[in-house]
């Protein structure tokens, strides 16, 4: 017989109420990188004694601690990682931007017939459009190059191969590289990210490489998550039901895969957005896309050099002239800190460490996008439908730092090493903000109301924008700039209803289409500003709509360049003075720092 003193003797619903206090924690847990568990928000170990008491607690209480406490992830850094997660972000990247080139290549040789196009077009309404806005430009470009293969050929040798040591061991690599990309590839790694030249003393991080906010890829979708998935199921679409011409292409790319792989082993170079590969399928794609031996180079640690004090600084930009490297500064050496988004470590923890009837009792999961992460983060959170399938009463919430996020303090590694040695002599009195921040702002806003195309409902998900103590910044950058944006935007369409800026190339208004915000940004926009979806949130006032009529009225009789020049006037950019404690701090989130 039961002791009636003991919690067994004790009414069900008193039971309920003891469990409820012994296992809910303030707070919730968190996971714990450095020892690879769970923990309570403060660090301490989680408590679950009371499960071990007896089979009848156990059964009544083992789906409490989950049920009861939401579990927090934050974007992974480990430094046995940070070859992983850079060469990951370059083989994905590499991959993305090959892709979308493929596809146009095999669309403009007419490998694509209407039957195929009719079929895509079921499963992604848009892509009818999207490709009558890419294909022309495409073919516009292809076209100069093919005609012009010297004075492209010689761009990029001259870019990237001047004034090199010699000998310098990343030539072989960097010539086998250049053979196997297409123009659009080449030009969006070369200009976005110098990737086309990999040597060790030139080496810029491979942290901030990501497919291009501008250009022809966009033309597909602001959502990458949208763009990506419709790039891949037309390739895959080609690869089925035109295997002579896909078969033929991928041979003009990767003639050294001739004897050794089948043409298709292209499709199994794809990796999930949200994947902690492992080492030997990274380095694997790296063999096969002919990207050469720069595995190493994300841990390394980079020196202070005076000649390299004009690198880059936030975003990556072309190196005209690679130079010489002047003797090593002594002082400080700088490592680029490179992570896996919290999305990718929470399905990482999830799908190993926890059991399927584990996964069933969790509620809450909150995922807190700190600092900036590998392989296009915004599009991550499409990763999560299995767990909403297995689990229909699962939440999320993914906070994402505007600052520490989209706005982090990045450069090369041997910037900041430059800069961190003396900083006085550096100029940088402002951080500017300008046209890119609403593009980097609406790819996660599209990507997060994307989350209902695999299943994921609306109301079980939530993207908070989070400015922090940068409330005053982004309140402002929202009310001045991005909604001043969609004024333009809006006005434009009101003069020209018969111009669709998200359709087919007009040629006329072919620089209007590529600089104006287009149909899809400022509905998310708007939707964030008005809360009128259950997914997008902020923790800042998002602002309140401009008024549009001056605009119609001071440029209705305007031909486009002129409308473009008024435009380009009106938008300004927003400064913000650098407060150099902050921005030191800002830095030390991204790079590992050592006096030597």
């Amino acid at each position: 017989m039961v002791d009636e003193l003991s919690l067994l003797g004790l009414p069900g619903e008193v039971r309920a109420k003891i469990y409820h206090y012994y296992f809910q924690v303030d707070g919730g847990y968190a996971y714990d990188a450095e020892c690879d568990k769970l923990q309570t928000v403060d660090n301490r170990p989680i408590e679950l004694s009371l499960l071990y008491t007896c089979r009848t607690i156990a059964r009544e209480a083992r789906h409490l601690p989950f049920s009861l406490n939401a579990i927090e992830f934050r974007t992974l850094y480990r430094p046995e990682l940070n070859n992983l997660a850079g060469c990951f972000n370059l083989v994905a990247t590499t991959y993305q931007t090959l892709e979308s080139e493929l596809v146009l290549l095999l669309a403009s040789a007419g490998a694509l017939t209407p039957e195929m196009r009719d079929q895509l077009a079921m499963q992604f309404p848009d892509f009818g459009s999207q490709l009558a806005r890419s294909l022309p430009i495409y073919e516009h470009k292809h076209e100069y190059y093919t005609q012009n293969p010297t004075y492209y050929g010689d761009r990029i040798r001259d870019r990237y191969t001047s004034r090199l040591p010699d000998p310098d061991p990343s030539v072989s690599s960097l010539r086998q590289l250049r053979s196997t990309l297409c123009h659009q590839t080449q030009d969006a790694l070369a200009e976005s990210a110098s990737v086309l030249y990999l040597s060790s003393g030139f080496y810029r991080g491979f942290s901030r490489i990501k497919r291009p906010y501008s250009g022809d890829y966009p033309s597909w979708s602001h959502s990458f998550w949208k763009a990506e998935k419709t790039l891949s199921s037309a390739l895959q679409l080609l690869a089925t039901q035109k295997p002579a011409d896909f078969e033929r292409q991928i041979g003009k790319n990767f003639p050294q895969w001739d004897g050794s792989y089948r043409p298709d082993e292209f499709l199994n170079l794809r990796f999930d957005h949200w994947a902690i590969p492992s080492p030997s399928k990274v380095k694997h794609a790296m063999d096969l896309l002919a990207i050469g031996d720069v595995w190493h180079l994300p841990g390394m640690w980079y020196d202070a050099r005076s000649c390299c004090a004009g690198d880059d600084r936030y975003e990556m930009c072309p190196i005209i002239q690679p130079h010489p490297h002047h003797p090593v500064a002594s002082g400080v050496q700088c490592r680029e800190k490179i992570r896996f988004s919290a999305v990718a470590n929470a399905i990482r923890f999830l799908e190993t460490r926890l059991s399927s009837e584990q996964r069933r009792d969790i509620r809450s999961l909150v995922l807190i996008e700190d600092f900036p992460s590998v392989n296009s983060p915004s599009a991550h959170a499409q990763g999560l439908a299995t767990f909403y399938r297995e689990n229909p009463h699962l939440r999320v919430e993914r906070r994402v730092d505007l600052m520490g996020c989209m706005f982090p303090a990045v450069a090369s590694p041997t910037y900041v090493a430059n800069y961190l040695r003396n900083p006085d002599t550096y100029p940088g009195g402002s951080e500017t903000y300008d046209r890119g921040i609403r593009s980097r702002i609406t790819q996660w806003l599209l990507d997060a109301l994307a989350v209902t195309d695999v299943g994921i409902p609306a109301e079980a998900f939530t993207l908070v924008l989070q400015a922090g103590c940068y409330k005053d910044l982004f309140t402002d950058l929202f009310q001045q700039h991005i909604h001043n944006e969609i004024a333009w935007h809006r006005a434009f369409k009101a003069l020209h209803p018969h111009i669709n800026i998200d359709g087919p190339v007009n040629w006329r208004y072919l620089i209007i289409q590529d600089v104006l915000m287009d149909t899809q940004e400022a509905s998310a926009l708007e939707t964030l500003a008005n809360g009128t979806s259950p997914i997008l949130r902020s923790d800042f006032n998002s602002g309140v709509a401009h008024e549009i009529d001056t605009i119609i009225n001071d440029t209705s009789h305007f031909e486009p360049h002129e409308w473009i020049h008024a435009w380009n006037s009106a938008k300004g950019n927003l400064e913000q003075a650098i407060h150099r404690v902050d921005y030191n701090t800002r830095l030390s989130d991204n790079f590992e720092i050592r006096i030597t």
